[in-house]
């Protein structure tokens, strides 16, 4: 039966007579009934996206598919203003995972599962459940237990609000910073290793009674334990070892180095050979054959040494929450080598003894050390390069990792680029 129905009197009817007593009464409660149902059926159905919406979405997906991800999120945001539903909520925690924000991705592929606008289902659900899975492999559930409760916390120097006492961070190095009026402030380094619950306790110390203290950053001691595992037990939290990918080819790197000095040794000796052939008036054919086929052979085994040292560093070089002191060291040495192998080159790049063929017979300019030089330094000069594009203290990701698993080997890097 239609509203219209309902609605109609028999009265409008000719010849019709009002009808009396429990009659009307029913019709007009069959009417009410209508009425409700109808605006029921009217409120339950989605609402319609206004006509920008579904223009702003187009927009952000050829962003995204242009890999342009911090434009295809600003789309996101605008079409999640004009029209709030799962769909806009999984874009946004995609966009967010890709520029590798996943603590703020994972909170909205969250709230995109919760969501009853436009709800997720199917492929489309199951799909956002796995990125949801995967951004917990990047991330470190922290416990903070502090004293007093009421203390502030900054990480990496921006406040933080606590939920529960709880704390997410992604993986890499972190400082945090624990402030209370009328206390000693405290801070303490943290290595989030991805996957992990830490838990942190601070007692911080009334400044009445507090001893002398220095302001460096006091180690972490804290109960690490796997996600999945229940039990904590309290222990120091250990300094990461080092990666065996950057143990070994680190090592190439630093043999490769090594044998292309050793090399060189030998391609003196054949020089002096040959210096001694033609002085002595003797056919020196040979000598420079063998000499002319080896020239090379130095500079490109240590080329290949000082690619593979500078590709290990990303795991090799220890978990630090800033550039230390040591790396720039370290890099003023291979800084400066590398300058003085340029001088070298430059200034021994011509020749100033020929033989009788128009072959140069000068030792500095065929040795060519100065190019050994540049190889060996560059390694050193990297270190602080790569403390930097891990990306400091900006509160990014700063690690490098090498995943195992059943059917995959990746590398994952995650710094300033």
């Amino acid at each position: 039966m239609s509203l219209a129905h309902l609605n109609c009197s028999t009265a409008d009817k000719p010849g019709a007579q009002m009808p009396r007593g429990p009659s009307s009464l029913h019709q007009i409660g069959l009417a009410i009934i209508g009425v409700a149902l109808f605006v029921s059926t009217v409120a339950a159905q989605p609402h319609d996206p206004p006509p920008a919406y579904t223009e702003t979405i187009a927009q952000a997906l050829a962003e995204f598919d242009g890999h342009r991800y911090a434009e295809a999120r600003a789309l996101f945001v605008r079409a999640h203003a004009l029209y709030p539903n799962a769909r806009t909520l999984r874009g946004l925690g995609v966009v967010e995972f890709e520029l590798q924000h996943y603590g703020v991705a994972a909170d909205y592929l969250r709230d995109a599962l919760a969501a009853d606008e436009r709800r997720l289902d199917g492929e489309m659900r199951t799909s956002t459940e796995a990125l949801l899975a995967r951004t917990r492999v990047f991330l470190d559930d922290i416990e903070l237990a502090l004293q007093p409760s009421a203390a502030r916390v900054l990480v990496d120097g921006v406040p933080v609000a606590l939920a529960g006492g709880h704390l997410v961070v992604q993986v890499g190095d972190h400082m945090f910073e624990i402030e209370a009026d009328g206390y000693r402030p405290e801070r303490r380094a943290l290595s989030a290793q991805g996957g992990r619950t830490t838990r942190l306790e601070i007692v911080l110390q009334p400044l009445a009674s507090a001893a002398p203290r220095t302001d460096a950053a006091t180690p972490l001691t804290a109960a690490t334990t796997q996600a999945a595992d229940e039990s904590a037990a309290s222990a120091t939290t250990p300094a990461p070892r080092p990666n065996l990918l950057g143990v070994v080819l680190g090592g190439s790197g630093v043999a490769g180095l090594a044998t292309a000095f050793g090399l060189w040794g030998y391609q003196l000796h054949l020089e002096r050979a040959y210096r001694t052939e033609v002085d002595q008036g003797r056919d020196a054919t040979r000598a420079r054959a063998e000499l002319d086929g080896f020239e090379s052979v130095p500079l490109g085994v240590g080329a290949a040494g000082a690619a593979l040292s500078t590709l290990a560093l990303p795991w090799l070089l220890p978990e630090h929450a800033s550039t230390p002191a040591w790396s720039l060291a370290l890099g003023a040495i291979g800084a400066a080598t590398v300058v003085a192998g340029t001088a070298l080159l430059i200034t021994h790049a011509k020749c100033s003894r020929y033989d009788v063929l128009g072959r140069c017979t000068d030792l500095d300019a065929t040795t060519r050390v100065g190019g050994l030089l540049v190889e060996a330094g560059l390694p050193f000069a990297a270190v602080p390069v790569a403390y930097w594009l891990r990306g400091g203290r900006t509160g990014a990701e700063q690690r490098v990792a090498l995943r195992f698993g059943p059917a995959t080997f990746s590398t994952v890097w995650s710094g300033r680029f």
